[in-house]
Order: structure tokens, then C-alpha cells, then sequence
């Protein structure tokens, strides 16, 4: 069992979000308590209320990105996919293909499934820089069966 997504994939869906959440929760929750005027000219409200919405919408991307990334490992029966929580493995008969979406500094990858899987029809991650390729390029036969470029 090989696997092609990377490393910081743990960093990314846990450690990041647990940071950002406790952090800046911790700072919201002070901001929230507290009892200033303001900073400047700014009222005390309107300070609060960009730190809340800063807080929200940051958690709210996390949620929607990096809190979504499974760990991918390809083995001779299928695909295993996990959330650090629960394993699953999907055959290769029920896998419709691998995408691989080049970004600006990374990369983001889609396992496709032909039905609705455990974690949904489609699964995001990020694929490992050196793994990924390499992989397929070592199976020709699973290249051409899952890597839909």
C-alpha cells in the first residue's frame, strides 16, 4: 500500500483549524469580555464586530477547505481513504478516477467515485510532491485505470 497524499495532509485538516480555533477564539472571547471605548475613532462595537466576523468566516473557511482533506493510500484492492477517525476502502471498481488541479503553491487533488462513498462522491486532498507521479509512473496499469488528467 503506497501512499500519494502528502505528509502535511495531518497538519492541514487537524493541527491548523485546532490552532486558529483556540487562538482566535481566545482573542475574540477577551475582545468580546472586555470593556474599552474603542481604538481611535473606532467604536468598541464595530471593533467587536470584526473581530467576531473575522473568527466566523476564518473557521468557516477551514471548515470548507482544509477541515475536508482525507489521507488517500493505493493498494492492490482498491483505494483507502481516511479521515484520521475511520478508514474506508473503496475498490477500484467503484473509483471513477483521479484529478490532479494544479494551484499557485500547491496542489489539490479529487478521488472520484462513481456512487456516493462514506465521504461523499468526491473526496479531496492534497497530493504528496514527490509520491503522487511517482506512483503512477511505477503503475502504468493503475495510470491508466484511476489518473484522469
Amino acid at each position: 500500500m503506497e501512499r500519494i497524499s502528502s505528509n502535511l495532509t495531518l497538519m492541514y485538516k487537524i493541527v491548523l483549524p485546532i490552532f486558529w480555533i483556540v487562538f482566535m477564539g481566545g482573542v475574540t472571547v477577551a475582545i468580546m469580555l472586555s470593556k474599552f471605548a474603542g481604538i481611535g475613532n473606532t467604536s468598541s462595537w464595530a471593533v467587536k464586530a470584526v473581530i467576531l466576523f473575522v473568527f466566523t468566516t476564518g473557521t468557516l473557511f477551514l471548515a470548507f477547505t482544509l477541515m475536508r482533506l482525507k489521507r488517500i493510500e493505493v493498494g492492490q484492492e482498491g483505494v483507502y481513504v481516511t479521515n484520521y477517525f475511520k478508514n474506508v476502502r473503496y475498490p477500484f471498481s467503484e473509483v471513477d478516477g483521479i484529478t490532479s488541479t494544479s494551484l499557485l503553491l500547491f496542489s489539490v487533488g479529487t478521488l472520484h467515485l462513481k456512487g456516493k462513498g462514506s465521504f461523499g462522491k468526491s473526496i479531496t486532498f492534497i497530493p504528496s510532491p514527490s509520491r503522487f507521479y511517482t506512483f503512477f509512473e511505477e503503475n502504468p496499469g493503475l495510470k491508466e485505470r484511476l489518473l484522469k488528467v
